[in-house]
C-alpha cells in the first residue's frame, strides 16, 4: 500500500474539501512524493501536478491533457519550481484562474 501522507498534505495545503468544491477538481492520484488531478478546463490548462522536491518545496505543473485524437498527449502550459506552501493557493489560482478559497 502506497504511503499517499504527501499527496494528502498537499490537499489540505491547498485547501482541502474546500478546494475540491470550489474548483471542480477530480481524478485526485496520489503517489509518496506528489498530487496529479484535473480541473476544468481554464487558460488552457486541465491537469496540474504538484511534486515535492528534496528541497522541501514543490515543482508545480499547470498542462494539457489531450483527448483520443492525440492520443491523450500531455502538453505543459507552465512548470514553476522552488514553490513554497504558502503559496500553493496563489500560484494555483493565478495559472488556472480558479479560486481555492471564498
Amino acid at each position: 500500500m502506497a504511503n499517499l501522507d504527501v499527496a494528502n498534505t498537499i490537499l489540505q495545503q491547498l485547501g482541502g474539501g474546500r478546494f475540491r468544491v470550489m474548483t471542480g477538481a477530480k481524478h485526485f492520484i496520489g503517489d509518496a512524493t506528489s498530487l496529479t488531478f484535473q480541473i476544468p478546463r481554464s487558460n488552457g490548462i486541465n491537469a496540474v501536478e504538484i511534486k515535492l522536491d528534496p528541497s522541501d518545496t514543490y515543482r508545480v505543473r499547470f498542462f494539457k491533457v489531450g483527448n483520443k485524437r492525440t492520443a491523450y498527449r500531455h502538453t505543459d502550459v507552465s512548470v514553476h519550481e522552488g514553490v513554497y506552501a504558502d503559496q500553493l493557493q496563489s500560484l494555483f489560482t493565478a495559472a488556472t484562474g480558479l479560486y481555492t478559497h471564498f
